[in-house]
């Protein structure tokens, strides 16, 4: 729950969610876990700017 509170909108806290579960299913490293979700929140920030 707290992802979902810790961004702007509840976009970019389930695109964070989806991100870092998709890594966490690959079995992906912590390190780059968080680095992937905290891009897939930067770019659906950005991405909002223009809708």
């Amino acid at each position: 729950m707290v992802i979902l509170k810790a961004t702007d909108s509840i976009i970019s806290g389930a695109a964070d969610f989806f991100v870092a579960l998709i890594a966490i299913y690959k079995e992906k490293s912590p390190i780059i876990v968080m680095l992937l979700a905290c891009a897939a929140v930067f770019i659906v920030e950005r991405i909002r700017v223009f809708i």
